[in-house]
């Protein structure tokens, strides 16, 4: 209901109609026009007010974090912290996100623009200060230093983040010890996406006695040296969408119990030695959009039941047997097919 100011009140229908003021002008009482007008402006400013943004500096604790990170860098061959000086406002600098209202830094991005050129790559191997400077950005929501030439352990101040969504670690020259990497990511219990690709790590549980990487729905594995078999674990991964696990020596049976992650809509195995079929039970993670994997034996009929299958890749496997029209039964959406070198 609206209420003419002095005036009746009409419904909100009437309200919206092109005869609404002109009925509250007809009341016993009418309104001064400049009443009206003040009202109206009133409400114009309040409105604003409520919905624009403020603009903070950034936390100067913060800012004086970040020069210091910046000072242990080795090299920054293409000046791309060059905005990244004292008196500036470290929410104008390149590569720095902060809250509007707050002045925290949410997001730090320092990847390396051209992944394949090495020469305009920052370089750093990640010392103690540097992995103590990056855990003190509780805030941070986003974290980018993908194909940076950074290298180093993944330091245990990274479980600081609680609040970090989105971690890229890709061609992270990483020196492991055992499984110290995983501890610090696993805390991050608000994380979803991950991304570790071509980071030369070489050791995967293949359980986990807790797992708090329950949001996760990105995660990408590709091109490691793990020499496991597939972690059991990434079962208790019910959000996750995304999974890639492919060209990272990966060996023995993909387990049925593939078919928990009923959320997956890409899923890429290919270029390792899994042994054995893929299990029917495929077919019950039926949002798939594309798979490509590895695979020796026949191919399941289940796969006919991935009705929102775009792509479906095959290739360069070891399949045997025969494909029949019961696993095209019921792609009504695939767009592309791959079977070439196999049996």
């Amino acid at each position: 209901m609206y209420a003419c100011p002095q005036g009746p009140t009409i419904s909100r229908d009437t309200m919206h109609s092109p005869n609404s003021m002109a009925y509250c002008s007809r009341s016993k009482h009418p309104v001064p026009r400049h009443y009206s007008f003040g009202l109206w402006l009133t409400s114009i400013l309040l409105f604003t007010a409520a919905t624009t943004p403020t603009t903070k500096g950034c936390v100067e604790g913060e800012r004086d974090a970040l020069l210091a990170f910046k000072a242990g860098l080795l090299k920054d061959p293409s000046s791309r912290l060059s905005s990244w000086r004292g008196r500036v406002d470290c929410c104008r600098w390149s590569g720095v996100v902060c809250d509007n209202r707050t002045g925290h830094v949410v997001e730090l991005n320092l990847q390396n623009s051209d992944p394949y050129n090495g020469e305009t790559s920052i370089g750093a191997t990640m010392t103690s200060v540097g992995s103590e400077i990056l855990g003190s950005f509780t805030k941070l929501t986003y974290l980018n230093v993908s194909w940076s030439n950074f290298n180093g352990a993944i330091p245990p101040q990274l479980g600081n983040l609680s609040s970090l969504r989105s971690l890229d670690l890709n061609s992270y020259g990483l020196s492991t010890d055992g499984l110290h990497w995983l501890s610090p990511v696993n805390m991050l219990s608000s994380l979803k996406e991950l991304q570790l690709s071509d980071c030369g790590l070489t050791d995967l549980p293949s359980s986990l006695s807790h797992v708090n990487l329950t949001e996760l729905a990105t995660l990408d594995l590709h091109g490691n040296l793990f020499n496991s078999t597939f972690p059991n674990w990434l079962w208790k991964l019910h959000n996750l969408s995304y999974l890639d696990l492919s060209s990272s020596m990966f060996h023995g049976a993909i387990p049925a119990r593939i078919g928990k992650l009923t959320g997956l809509r890409e899923l890429y195995l290919k270029d390792n030695s899994f042994s054995g079929p893929m299990p029917a039970e495929i077919g019950l993670c039926n949002g798939l959009k594309r798979i490509d994997n590895s695979l020796t034996g026949p191919v399941p009929i289940e796969i006919g039941k991935l009705s929102n299958l775009i792509i479906l890749s095959l290739s360069n496997n070891s399949l045997e047997g025969t494909m029949s029209e019961l696993h095209f039964a019921h792609l009504t959406k695939l767009s592309e097919l791959y079977l070439f070198e196999n049996s």
